[in-house]
This record gives structure tokens, C-alpha cells and sequence, in this order.
């Protein structure tokens, strides 16, 4: 049997690991033995057959190793949201245009919520069936994919748990509607109140609806909200009636050049409003009514109190850096102006401490001007 057949055999079982350019060089070095075949009597026929087979097989693998690189380019720029050439800018464009438009895509991030993801999915569908209803799983263990894939719901699945943040992420990349409405997927929300969001998407850049106290939540939470909901309006210098709302509407245009900013985890609430304040932009807060939420919450009290703590303070002090430094060192520079009061009055002499709070409240001002420099650097970013 030719060797061009046996090569062709192989291309097409997927067997083959020869490159293009090898399974080129082997053509080449069986042409001599093609030719003398074709010499024989009737032997032209069948080795005109069997290269022009080789040859079509050989192009199907080829086409099918360039189309597999077109799907991995195109998956690739839905997952990092910018194309890393021209070609991967024109594929991905034209399987957009190829795709259906949406006015608005309602984005929940789920993580095992299989008990009352499809119910949620079913009531949105039945409200606003002209909208897109796009569901990021972010690596669940049950059953929530399954779910919300026969609800309706374009479905895109993280391998893993990765967090909250990142699952919004994903889903702003891949949304395809001008208007993104972002919500848990536990029940909390009321799909009725999507089209009150909708009503101010005109006239603010982000509307955000905000827990009122018949809302069913716990007194904990309420607490912690209420601190946090005061440190974001010092910082802000707006007030800001509800930080931590899961419950938002925003441009898909704008809010894609915050994503670099967002976190992967519970906390890109509070990143997305204090980045749209710092940068100018106009925020709407309407009073909503939400449920107890279906299921164990993800939130534990412990574990992710302090760490919300924290996670609001970097946020602060990433948008609005000196707001937080100021007042640190204003306070170091009182305490060693009443310590050298004291120390003064009483002992009629300067002391090492006074010198050492005089200093510090001096290098925590000046490393605050320098944050406030790098973050109006950053923001250069944003339009």
C-alpha cells in the first residue's frame, strides 16, 4: 500500500502528530516512489488517485487544525474580553454580529444554588422574555448548571470555584445586552423590581437598589452595613444608602472599563460604586424590599466580617487615599502635641515620644500625597 495512503489514514483517525510543515517534507520523500509507480503500466490512474486522496485528506486536517484555533481564539477574547490581535478583534466581532442583540442582560452568579435557581430563572423569563437571562456558575458541586440550563438561561460555567467578583466578571465579558442588571441568584431579589431600575437607566449611570429595614435581614448584618454604609460616605463625600446591594443596574459600556478594578470575591459591590463616584459618574439608589435568602448564606459572620473590614478599607483607600490618611495623621500629630504639652508643663522638657509621633504623623502624610498621585494616575485609564 502507498505510503501517501497509510499518511492520509492516519491524518483522518487523528492519530497523526506530524506538523504541516513534516507532513509536507513526507509527501516530498515519497514523490520519487509515486512517480516510478505511475510509470508502470496503468499505474498513472492509481497513483493520480491515491495522491489526490492524500491531498484532501491532508487539507481536512489542516482546515480542521485552523478552524479548533479560530473556536480557541474566539473563546479566548469572550474570557479575557480583549482580543489579542486583529484577526481574534474580526472573528470575535463576527460571531457578535451573528449573535441575538438584547436591550438588557439580567447576569446572576450562582454557586450551588440548585434549589432555587431555575424557580428564579422561570419568574425573570415570565416578566421579561425579550431579555437576556445569563447565569455565570462559578464551579458548583451540585446540580445549579443543570438547573438553570432548563430554565432557559445562557449558562457559562467556571471549572472551579473561583468568588462572587469573578463570576460577575465572566459575566460581563460575555453579556450582549447594552444594559447589564446584576442579582443574586438565591432568591433574595424580586424580579418585579428589575423594571424600577430600568425606569432611571436614562437619566443615572448605575442604579442600585437599596435594602430598606422591612427588608428580611439579620440584625448583624444590618449593623455592619450601617458602619460600612458611613465609612463609604466619608470617603465618597455622597451618601451612600446601601454599599454592599448585589442588586444593580449599569451601562455594559461603562462598567467594562471598571473590570480590571473589581475583586473575585464578595466585595465588587462596594469597588463598582466607589469607582463609579471617584470617577464622576452618577449613581441612583431606590428602596427595595428583599427576602431571606434560600438556602445557607456563603457569608460567615467571623470569618468574613473582619475581612469585609478590611476589604472596605483597601477599597477606601485605593479611590480616595488621603481621605483615610489625613485623619490618621492628624491623629498622630495631636497625640504628640498634647504628649509634649504635657511632658512640657511637667517636666519642662521635649521628649524622644513627641519627636516619634511629630515624625510618624509627618511620613503618613507624605506617603498619603503619594497614593492620592498614583490613584489620579490610575484613573487615567478611565474615560
Amino acid at each position: 500500500m502507498s505510503h501517501l495512503v497509510f499518511l492520509a489514514r492516519v491524518a483522518l483517525a487523528g492519530e497523526g502528530k506530524h506538523s504541516a510543515r513534516s507532513i509536507r517534507g513526507l509527501i516530498s520523500t515519497k514523490a520519487e516512489g509515486a512517480a516510478k509507480q505511475s510509470a508502470a503500466p496503468g499505474g498513472f490512474s492509481w497513483a493520480l488517485s491515491t495522491n489526490l486522496f492524500a491531498f484532501i485528506a491532508i487539507s481536512g486536517l489542516l482546515f480542521r487544525t485552523w478552524l479548533l484555533a479560530d473556536l480557541a481564539a474566539v473563546e479566548r477574547t469572550c474570557r479575557t474580553g480583549q482580543p489579542a490581535s486583529e484577526r481574534e478583534y474580526l472573528l470575535w466581532s463576527t460571531v457578535v454580529e451573528q449573535k441575538k442583540k438584547y436591550e438588557v442582560s439580567i447576569l446572576l452568579p450562582a454557586y450551588n444554588e440548585a434549589g432555587v435557581i431555575g424557580d428564579t430563572i422561570e419568574r425573570i423569563r415570565a416578566l421579561y422574555p425579550e431579555y437576556e437571562i445569563l447565569v455565570v456558575d462559578d464551579g458548583s458541586t451540585d446540580s445549579t448548571l443543570q438547573e438553570a440550563m432548563a430554565a432557559g438561561a445562557h449558562v457559562w460555567p467556571h471549572p472551579y470555584n473561583i468568588g462572587n467578583g469573578a463570576a460577575i466578571k465572566t459575566g460581563l465579558r460575555c453579556a450582549q445586552g447594552e444594559w447589564v442588571v446584576m442579582m443574586d441568584a438565591d432568591g433574595q431579589h424580586r424580579p418585579e423590581d428589575i423594571a424600577r431600575l430600568l425606569e432611571y437607566k436614562d437619566r443615572f449611570d448605575m442604579v442600585v437598589g437599596a435594602r430598606t429595614r422591612q427588608s428580611e435581614t439579620k440584625a448583624h448584618r444590618d449593623l455592619a452595613n450601617w458602619v460600612y454604609n458611613r465609612f463609604a460616605s466619608y470617603v465618597t463625600k455622597f451618601k451612600i444608602e446601601d454599599l454592599t446591594s448585589g442588586f444593580r443596574l449599569v451601562r455594559l459600556s461603562v462598567v467594562k472599563q471598571f473590570i480590571y478594578l473589581l475583586p473575585n470575591t464578595f466585595s465588587y459591590p462596594s469597588t463598582l460604586t466607589l469607582g463609579y463616584l471617584r470617577s464622576g459618574r452618577s449613581v441612583k439608589y431606590i428602596p427595595i424590599q428583599t427576602k431571606a435568602r434560600t438556602g445557607k448564606s456563603k457569608i460567615k459572620l467571623l470569618r468574613d466580617g473582619t475581612r469585609f473590614f478590611l476589604i472596605i478599607t483597601k477599597i477606601a483607600t485605593l479611590f480616595s487615599p488621603f481621605r483615610v490618611f489625613l485623619p490618621i495623621s492628624l491623629g498622630f500629630f495631636a497625640t504628640g502635641l498634647c504628649y509634649y504639652g504635657y511632658t512640657f508643663f511637667a517636666h519642662g522638657r521635649f521628649t524622644n515620644m513627641s519627636a516619634l509621633l511629630f515624625n510618624s504623623a509627618i511620613i503618613i502624610f507624605m506617603i498619603g500625597l503619594v497614593a492620592e498621585q498614583i490613584n489620579q494616575m490610575r484613573y487615567d485609564r478611565i474615560e
